[in-house]
């Protein structure tokens, strides 16, 4: 082999395009891994939103449970109003129906009757007074008197009874109006509250249209931030590839690095044994030269 001999014009051209395809995937994979920390940047970013409309969602969740509360609350108040106002238009049914009851009962005011019969035992008694008239007259016009005068005892305790039942009656009007004035009362706190409920209720479905609208938000912000990470890990495992690609170009330049070495160090000693084999020769040739000319031979 000759000394001059070395790594030949194709080996250093397979080094120089080693290197570039090292150099190639170094700069793939830092693109990779730049291209992954965006994405998880990203996603990030769009996971923050996403909480922050899920946190929004739930403080208007708790907002919805007063509501619910509230109108819970108003339901069994305009409940209770409605209770007292229907047991109060009953006892005034009741008190009306009582009365029909009584009219019928008590009938047509004797008072009248009653009145009559005096005009008619005046009138008697006038005749008895001022007329000249026989015993016998006179004693009929007395019988008469006293018939009439019983009669109007009997009509006068009807009067009487009859004045009873009309002041009672009164009693008995006094308290229907006094029932109804209470019912219209809880009638109208009934319309009050009920005005209030479905105000509520209102405010209610506004605020479950707008939770439906933040968590529709929130949904689509997740699934956005599912596909930016989805891209990130992409990323990443390209990045892990090429990173495995040059850890492995690496180790089969070492390779050929290594082998080439061992090329060179056998190059090396095949020169050497050779340098070392023409110095022999040369001194072998040179000591008989001497000896053909009687001259002395050191050695060492």
């Amino acid at each position: 082999m000759a000394l001059e001999d070395g790594p030949d014009e194709v080996q250093a051209q397979k080094r120089a395009q080693t290197k570039k395809a090292i150099q190639k995937a170094e700069e793939k994979y830092q693109m990779y891994i730049d291209q992954r920390d965006l994405s998880n940047q990203e996603a990030r970013a769009i996971a923050n939103e996403r909480d922050s409309l899920n946190a929004k969602k739930r403080e208007k969740l708790a907002e919805l449970d007063k509501f619910t509360a509230e109108r819970d609350e108003q339901v069994t108040l305009v409940r209770e109003h409605k209770n007292r106002r229907n047991s109060l238009q009953a006892r005034a049914k009741e008190l009306i129906s009582l009365k029909r009851k009584m009219l019928r009962e008590k009938g047509a005011d004797p008072m009248n009757d009653a009145e009559l019969l005096e005009r008619k035992i005046n009138d008697l008694d006038y005749k008895q007074q001022t007329s000249t008239i026989s015993l016998k007259e006179e004693n009929k016009i007395i019988a008469e008197i006293r018939k009439l005068a019983k009669e109007h005892r009997k009509i006068l305790t009807k009067v009487q009874a009859h004045n009873e039942v009309k002041v009672e009656l009164g009693t008995v009007d006094t308290e229907i109006d006094a029932l109804f004035k209470q019912a219209d009362e809880e009638h109208a706190k009934v319309i009050e509250i009920s005005n209030k409920i479905e105000g509520i209720i209102n405010a209610r479905d506004a605020m479950v249209l707008e939770i439906g609208s933040i968590a529709g938000e929130a949904n689509r912000k997740h699934q956005k931030f599912l596909k930016t990470r989805e891209k990130a890990n992409e990323f990443h495992a390209k990045a892990q590839e090429m990173k495995g690609k040059v850890v492995s170009v690496k180790r089969e330049r070492m390779e050929e690095r290594r082998a080439e070495r061992a090329v060179i160090q056998e190059y090396n000693k095949e020169a050497k044994d050779m340098i070392k084999a023409r110095s022999k020769d040369d001194f072998a040739d040179k000591a008989l030269d001497k000896l053909k000319k009687g001259g002395k031979i050191t050695i060492g």
